[in-house]
């Protein structure tokens, strides 16, 4: 209501995606906001002219659309991922008594594959790029076994494990938990560069230390079992809970009990410092990343903590966090203990 009387376009461009019923139910239940928002703005905030929408890679139009109308329905354009195309929005507008007037608005993707990169940016980013090559490629470590994603998200591997110690090293937290982010990993025995470890970890996130009860701690892990349907013997993953919101834990042991419902499944859950059954009322510090420590996933929300108690927060991304933590260790000959497991 400020800005529109001031301006002739009004354009929104939301990290939000359009389609609001992708995670509606569980957001909604859980208190968090909708991240796939960009139409319902469309719909029922007037004003805007154009609306760039993002954050579910999904390509809109499929086709050039023109809209006559200029008082309703934004045009809506969201470009996809990776630059493969270039969102545009072509306005029309009429000069009417000193100011203008939006008559007409079109909207098409226009594909980069064919385009050529601009002579003038490539001079102006090459010391940059090649800079980089050269920090990507620093070796950090050695590596005795390959590290592999295919099963991560099955079982306990070398992968998800160094992840967790890396994360229990730099924090002193009692529990950790991490997700892997790349079941397609295939790091092969030799030596290990700082390209590997983005590989391993793709998102910059920082880690925070909460305080966390048992019962919240297992509330936590039976959420993250929701990302398994297992049905007439058969194991299958839950099409509706993206994987890397599958955490598992370290610092504790559990069995997943498959045959159970989410909400009875986590199981046998000790804690290892002391091995005997994690205390439900008793305060535990667990490290996580910084999106699920701020409501990321639903997590922190299905354990019944809306406000968490931030105990620390590291000053730099989990990334460098791993790499240091590499670098410290020389040598990566993990040998993981199978602390959880699914049990059919």
């Amino acid at each position: 209501d400020i800005v529109r009387p001031q301006v002739d376009i009004l354009i929104g461009m939301f990290h939000a995606g359009t389609n609001a019923e992708y995670d509606k139910a569980e957001t909604t239940a859980r208190g968090l906001p909708n991240g796939n928002a960009s139409k319902l703005v469309a719909e029922q905030v007037p004003g805007f002219d154009v609306i760039l929408a993002g954050h579910s890679h999904k390509r809109i139009p499929n086709k050039k659309i023109t809209i006559k109308t200029t008082k309703k329905n934004p045009l809506i354009i969201n470009a996809g991922s990776k630059a493969y195309n270039l969102g545009v929005a072509q306005l029309i507008l009429k000069k009417e008594m000193g100011s203008f007037s939006l008559i007409e608005k079109n909207g098409w993707l226009e594909p980069m594959k064919e385009v050529k990169a601009s002579p003038a940016i490539i001079s102006l980013t090459q010391y940059y790029h090649e800079k980089t090559l050269d920090y990507i490629h620093t070796v950090i470590g050695k590596l005795k076994q390959p590290l592999l994603g295919k099963d991560s998200r099955l079982k306990d591997t070398p992968y998800i494990e160094l992840i967790n110690k890396a994360q229990l090293d730099y924090s002193g937290a009692d529990i950790s938990f991490a997700a892997s982010f790349n079941d397609r990993l295939n790091i092969p025995p030799g030596i290990i560069q700082v390209k590997d470890a983005y590989s391993m970890y793709r998102f910059e996130n920082y880690l925070y230390v909460i305080e966390m009860t048992g019962k919240q701690i297992k509330d936590f892990l039976e959420f993250s079992s929701k990302y398994y349907i297992y049905k007439n013997g058969k194991l299958k993953t839950n099409p509706d809970f993206a994987g890397y919101n599958f955490d598992v834990a370290e610092g504790v042991s559990y069995d997943i009990i498959l045959i159970n419902k989410p909400g009875n499944r986590i199981q046998n859950l000790i804690f290892l410092k002391n091995h005997k059954l994690l205390q439900a009322d008793k305060i535990y510090k667990v490290v996580m990343n910084s999106y699920r420590a701020t409501g990321g996933g639903g997590h922190l929300a299905s354990a019944g903590i809306k406000n968490p108690r931030f105990l620390s927060k590291s000053n730099v991304e989990m990334r460098t966090i791993l790499i240091d933590y590499i670098k410290k260790i020389g040598v990566i000959d993990m040998e993981i203990d199978n602390n959880w497991k699914l049990v059919y």
